[in-house]
């Protein structure tokens, strides 16, 4: 899709500029173009991943470019003959040691998520969920009896309504040809607050390399509060944790933890997730 230039410009790149009654100034008027044409390019994306378009959900954008980005790579390895063969799954921080005949691996990992923040306030407060751990998916050229470092980075620790904070979560990386950054932690409440959600992690090395979603903001409707849902992992499709009083941990490998409220603690990142596939 192209550029489209306000209505009232002649300059194909004329930027858009906000009205200033206090100057005199014009504000742009929008283009049908520019309203219509990037909806339509996003539903093309949402609906070419397989996904029916809807408002209920904001983040079909980015599920769709995650479904897309990992059906290109898995393209790549049926082209490499290397599809099909043995995957391995590791949960925890090891050595693999490539096995002969093997040169190319296809690798995939998330880090840890971060974990959500606690509330020290029985009045309210609502604090915020961790972000998620950042996501690679790539295809490496390895060599027989060799030894390579896999690394799992766990989630990060759950804040306390004792006031203790949450922690970020770990990296997990495929020896130094891959790594995903953890997610960030929630923050905590205290007092009739409502935080602002954990940072996502990104990642570097793969041949897609995407970043976790951020945690959900602590939430008040009315004099109500709920904690902020953890952020959705990239592995696997993601899935949010549930606002609630108690924060709930992340339903995916890399899932942040959900932010409590009204005294109440958060929840512990999900942890991190590796698997090799040759």
């Amino acid at each position: 899709m192209k550029y489209n230039k306000p209505y009232d410009q002649t300059n194909t790149d004329a930027a858009y500029v906000n009205g200033n009654p206090a100057t005199n100034t014009a504000g742009s008027i929008p283009c049908a173009e520019g309203l219509e044409y990037p909806q339509r390019e996003i539903v093309a994306a949402i609906t070419a991943a397989g996904m029916v378009p809807s408002n209920s959900d904001l983040t079909q954008l980015s599920q769709a470019i995650a479904k897309l980005s990992t059906s290109t790579v898995t393209t790549i390895i049926k082209s490499r003959n290397i599809i099909g063969g043995k995957t391995l799954p590791f949960l925890s921080s090891t050595s693999w040691l490539c096995p002969d005949g093997v040169f190319l691996v296809r690798a995939r990992g998330v880090a840890g998520g971060g974990g959500g923040g606690g509330s020290q306030s029985s009045a309210g407060g609502a604090a915020s969920g961790g972000g998620a751990g950042g996501y690679f998916d790539g295809i490496f050229t390895v060599v027989p009896g060799t030894t390579y470092t896999i690394t799992i980075g766990p989630g990060g620790a759950a804040g306390l309504a004792s006031g203790a904070g949450a922690g970020n979560g770990s990296a997990t990386s495929f020896d130094a040809f891959a790594s995903a950054i953890g997610g960030g932690a929630g923050l905590a409440a205290n007092g009739n607050t409502a935080s602002p959600g954990g940072t996502s992690g990104g990642a570097n090395g793969g041949t897609v390399n995407l970043f976790g979603s951020a945690g959900g903001n602590g939430l008040q409707v009315g004099s109500i509060y709920f904690g902020g849902q953890g952020g959705p992992s990239r592995f696997l499709g993601g899935g949010y944790t549930a606002i609630g009083i108690v924060g709930q941990q992340g339903t995916q490998f890399g899932g942040g933890g959900g932010g409590g409220a009204y005294q109440n603690n958060g929840a512990a990142g999900a942890p991190g997730y590796l698997e090799l596939t040759y």
